[in-house]
């Protein structure tokens, strides 16, 4: 067996990396036009490729590609400074081929292309590796949030699969946070105008260099990135929302991700929610769109990864419940030494599962 070669991935690479792809994760059902869609998107039109960057790393044997990482290009703040990041996706490797994924991992996680790299992490297996490589825990992505809505059909669930321990636990937890919720109820609500969003304006960019000085670790969202990640992705059911106070001020805005899973769950998946840190009652405002839009489309539960700690009494306030996680989903690593201590205080962070590409995998079987 000869040794794969490791190059760039080329644009001209795209129908080998989604044959790979189907062959790996047996994705056939979808056709390849929606993963050509899904890369044209991520890796075309994205608003911070730059030539200088690569947009990720093929291993070929015999002219053929046996493995890949995707690197989808981004653009963070950390504290005052803008830099190029990239999100680590798609690592994949034919089975006889595996050992060599390690050399794919080593040019994300050591060679040091991109200032800052993001990965959001699907197994622990691929934690543990990366986690060896350098690569650290954003420490509250270890948990979720979940408010069930149709407790009939997740005790039908429960029945028909006995042997989960999480569907049951969650329904749990969800009861009890549910019966808090009631105990605890607390009349802070403040009037909100809430609009449906069908494009950022500039509005948003203000809004992002006004609320972006209390974070010193985000993803940079002006209009142009919103835009992109949210209005022009190709597939699934994304309503966005915003809220205005009674003076007509831009105080946050929320992305809804409609999905369906394998058991037939109809669910309102929370890919983000953007506030100040401390504006809570634009918090909780937000979160309860969340809940009357699920409700509204009679959807059986809502999950959010917290984008922010601060967000985490606001959703337990509203009934959800808090699901510890086996590992943290997302990971990062710097090439900045004097940014490693604004990095490690997880007061700074904000990060949102729609940053990543877990809410594109996610909205795919919605299809």
């Amino acid at each position: 067996m000869t040794v794969p070669e490791l190059r760039l991935i080329k644009s001209d690479d795209f129908g080998r990396l989604i044959n790979l792809k189907s062959k790996i994760f047996h994705q056939h059902r979808l056709g390849s036009h929606v993963y050509r869609k899904i890369y044209d998107w991520g890796l075309c039109t994205n608003p911070y490729k730059r030539e200088e960057f690569p947009i990720g790393f093929a291993l070929e044997s015999d002219r053929d590609i046996i493995g890949a990482v995707v690197l989808i290009p981004a653009r963070y703040k950390i504290a005052n400074k803008n830099m190029y990041a990239c999100f680590e996706v798609d690592l994949m490797v034919e089975d006889k081929f595996r050992f060599h994924g390690l050399r794919l991992l080593n040019q994300v996680w050591h060679e040091k292309y991109f200032p800052l790299v993001i990965s959001t992490t699907p197994n622990r297996v691929s934690f543990e590796i990366e986690c060896r490589m350098g690569a650290k825990a954003v420490t509250f992505t270890n948990r979720k949030y979940l408010k069930i809505l149709n407790y009939l059909k997740t005790a039908k669930l429960i029945l028909k699969n006995f042997k989960s321990r999480n569907i049951l636990a969650w329904t749990i937890a969800n009861f009890k946070s549910v019966v808090d919720q009631k105990a605890n109820k607390i009349n802070t609500e403040e009037d909100f105008c809430v609009e449906e969003i069908i494009k950022f304006d500039d509005r948003f960019n203000l809004f992002y260099e006004e609320s972006s000085e209390n974070y010193d670790v985000m993803h940079i969202r002006d209009s142009r990135y919103l835009n992109w990640r949210y209005v022009h992705f190709p597939f699934g059911e994304r309503k966005i929302f915003s809220i205005l106070d009674k003076k007509h001020i831009l105080r946050g805005y929320i992305v809804i991700q409609k999905e369906i899973t394998k058991n037939n769950v109809k669910k309102a998946n929370i890919i983000d929610l953007f506030t100040k840190k401390n504006d809570l009652n634009a918090m909780r405002r937000l979160a309860r769109i969340a809940i009357e839009y699920s409700k509204d489309r009679k959807l059986d539960r809502i999950e959010i990864m917290p984008t922010n700690i601060f967000l985490e009494p606001i959703l337990q306030e509203l009934g959800f419940a808090k699901i510890d996680m086996e590992f943290p989903r997302c990971l990062y690593k710097c090439a900045i030494p004097e940014a490693t201590k604004i990095l490690e205080n997880m007061h700074t962070w904000f990060i949102s599962s729609g940053d990543g590409d877990n809410s594109i995998n996610s909205a795919l079987p919605y299809l």
